[in-house]
């Protein structure tokens, strides 16, 4: 519960609201599902991110040439 009220203050405070009235007001806005369902979506967004790493892309990019180069080389066996 703490975790998610100090994100609703920090996210708050990014606004750079001038007046108090604001800052309640932005964080009436930010409601605790709202706070839970922005981690999600950045969770999946960096899931997804890491997903696409180089290392993981070179991985896949080897997998396709070396399935390529086996099927080539049966092919040309038989």
């Amino acid at each position: 519960m703490f975790d998610v009220v100090r994100e609703q203050i920090t996210r708050a405070l990014q606004y750079q609201l001038t007046q108090l009235d604001q800052l309640r007001t932005k964080l009436g806005h930010l409601a605790y599902q709202d706070i839970t369902n922005l981690w999600q979506a950045e969770r999946v967004a960096k899931e997804h991110d890491e997903l696409l790493a180089t290392p993981i892309q070179y991985v896949n990019v080897f997998t396709v040439v070396s399935s390529f180069q086996t099927t080539s080389w049966n092919s040309h066996c038989f």
